[in-house]
C-alpha cells in the first residue's frame, strides 16, 4: 500500500515539475569554474573585449589583463614604468603606455611579444583608453568640451566635435572611459559638472558616421547616474530604464526599454514593476537573452537580477542575487564587490525542466525506476570543451552522482538503487531530464 501511495505521489510530482524551475535561487545552481582575486580588493575600472575573450581590471594603481576563458593573468603593468593597459575589440592585441620611453607599445596577446612602438600616441594624459573595431581611439579636451578621434597607427585625425550646449570653460569632466559600439560606429560617453556634487550625469551617444549626437539623456543622482548601453554584442542596442505610463497602464510603471541606435527607435518596452527604482541590463553575446537588475524590487535592501528571453519575448521565472558583468551561451561572469572577486560559473540556460521534459524523444528509461536507468544517445548535447559526464542532482540542486562516459557511447546504464526515493534531475551537456526513484 505504501509503495502504491508513493507511486501516485511520484507521478504527481513528475507532472508538477514540468512547470517548476530546475534550480533554487541560491548559488548552488551555478557550477563554479574559477575566480580572480583582484589586487587591492577593489575595482577602479574595467574594460571587456567586445568578443568576450579578455578583461582588463585597474586596481591598487596597477592594471591587469586576464583571459576570461581560463582566468589566467596574461599581463600586469609595473607601477611608475607602465600604464594604460588596453585590449582591442578583436582580442588579438593589447597595448601599454611606456612611461620611461614615452611610447605606446603594441603586443601580441598570445605570445606577449612586442609588435611595434607607436610614438605618436602621446598627448599628456590623453592616452587611448578604448580602441574601436576600426582602430580608432579618442581624446577628450575639457577646454572646450570636445572630442578628437584618431587613427591608432598613423595618428591621423579622423573626426572631431564639440559637445553641444556645453560651455567653453572646463566645467564638465568625463565620468567613464568612453565606449565604442561593436562596429565602431557609435561612441557613448558621460559628462558631469565637476564643481557640483549634487549634479547628475549627462549621457551622450555620438554617431561617427552621421557625425551627430543621436541620443542625450540626463540622469538624476538618485537614479544611479548611469545609462546602460549594450555594446558587447552585434546589435547596436541601448537599454534605457525609466518610469512611464503607457496606454494600457493604470499608473506609471518602471520599464526597461530597448532602443535601436541604427533606426533611432524603441523596439520593446518591458514592464518591470512599481517598486524598483532603477534597472540596468546586459545582453548575452549571442543576442538571444539579456539580464536586467532590479534595485530593491520588494521594498527591502535586496537587489535582484532576472533574465529575459528575447527570442520568445518572455521574462524567465528565475532570479539571481548577483550582478552579471557578462554572459554567453554557457557561462556567466560576475563581480563580487564585498569579496573583491571576479567569478566565472557555468550555467544551464534551459532554466526549467519543462524545456526538456516535453520533448518527444525519450532520453532515459524506465521512469519511474527502482534500480537502473538507461540513457539513450548520452553524448549528444555536449560542447567539445565540456567533456562527457553524466550528472544527477537532487531537488535541492546538490550533485549526488556522476559518471564519465566514452564519446562513442551509444547508450549508458546507471545503477541508482542506492539513491533515496524521490525526484532527481539527470544532466548531460545541455540536456536535462527529470526522473523518479521508487
Amino acid at each position: 500500500m505504501k509503495k502504491k501511495s508513493f507511486l501516485v505521489a511520484a507521478i504527481a510530482i513528475l507532472f508538477l515539475c514540468q512547470f517548476t524551475p530546475l534550480w533554487t535561487q541560491d548559488e548552488m545552481e551555478l557550477e563554479f569554474i574559477w575566480e580572480i582575486q583582484y589586487q587591492g580588493g577593489s575595482q577602479a575600472n574595467e574594460q571587456v573585449c567586445k568578443k568576450g575573450k579578455y578583461i582588463v581590471n585597474s586596481s591598487d594603481g596597477e592594471r591587469y589583463l586576464y583571459d576570461l576563458n581560463t582566468g589566467e593573468l596574461i599581463y600586469k603593468t609595473t607601477k611608475g614604468i607602465e600604464s594604460s593597459l588596453v585590449v582591442n575589440d578583436e582580442g588579438d592585441k593589447f597595448y601599454i603606455r611606456n612611461l620611461t620611453e614615452n611610447t605606446f607599445e603594441e603586443y601580441d596577446i598570445k605570445t606577449k611579444a612586442l609588435i611595434q612602438k607607436l610614438p605618436h600616441v602621446i598627448n599628456g594624459f590623453m592616452y587611448p583608453k578604448r580602441i574601436s573595431h576600426d582602430n580608432a581611439y579618442h581624446e577628450f579636451y575639457d577646454h572646450p568640451h570636445s572630442f578628437v578621434f584618431k587613427d591608432l597607427y598613423t595618428g591621423t585625425v579622423l573626426d572631431s566635435f564639440k559637445v553641444p550646449n556645453s560651455p567653453d570653460e572646463a566645467t564638465f569632466r568625463m565620468v567613464d572611459q568612453g565606449e565604442f559600439s561593436f562596429d565602431g560606429r557609435y561612441f557613448k560617453f558621460g559628462l558631469k559638472n565637476q564643481f557640483s556634487s549634487e549634479a547628475g550625469t549627462n549621457w551622450f551617444v555620438y554617431d561617427r558616421q552621421a557625425k551627430e549626437i543621436v541620443f542625450l539623456r540626463y540622469i538624476e543622482p538618485a537614479l544611479g547616474g548611469e545609462l546602460y548601453l549594450e555594446f558587447y554584442n552585434i546589435k547596436n542596442w541601448m537599454f534605457v530604464s525609466h518610469r512611464m505610463k503607457l496606454n494600457d497602464d493604470d499608473i506609471a510603471y518602471n520599464y526597461l526599454s530597448e532602443f535601436d541606435l541604427d533606426t533611432r527607435e524603441f523596439k520593446n518596452h518591458i514592464k518591470i514593476n512599481k517598486l524598483a527604482n532603477f534597472t540596468s541590463a546586459r545582453l548575452r553575446l549571442d543576442d538571444k537573452m539579456y539580464t536586467y537588475r532590479l534595485i530593491y524590487p520588494n521594498g527591502d535592501s535586496t537587489n535582484v537580477t532576472r533574465f529575459y528571453d528575447y527570442e520568445n519575448k518572455r521574462i524567465i521565472d528565475y532570479t539571481m542575487k548577483h550582478w552579471i558583468n557578462m554572459f554567453d551561451s554557457n557561462n556567466i561572469w560576475y563581480w563580487s564587490s564585498s569579496l573583491g572577486l571576479l567569478r566565472k560559473y557555468r550555467f544551464d540556460w534551459t532554466v526549467g525542466v519543462e524545456d526538456e521534459i516535453n520533448k518527444i524523444e525519450r532520453i532515459l528509461y524506465p521512469n519511474p525506476t527502482s534500480e537502473y536507468i538507461t540513457i539513450t544517445k548520452p553524448t549528444e548535447g555536449f560542447e567539445p570543451s565540456e567533456g562527457s559526464e553524466i550528472r544527477i542532482y537532487n531537488t535541492l540542486g546538490v550533485l549526488v552522482m556522476s559518471q564519465q562516459i566514452h564519446p562513442m557511447t551509444t547508450s549508458h546504464q546507471m545503477n541508482v538503487e542506492h539513491l533515496p526515493r524521490g525526484v532527481y534531475y539527470l544532466r548531460m551537456g545541455s540536456r536535462t531530464q527529470m526522473f523518479v526513484k521508487m
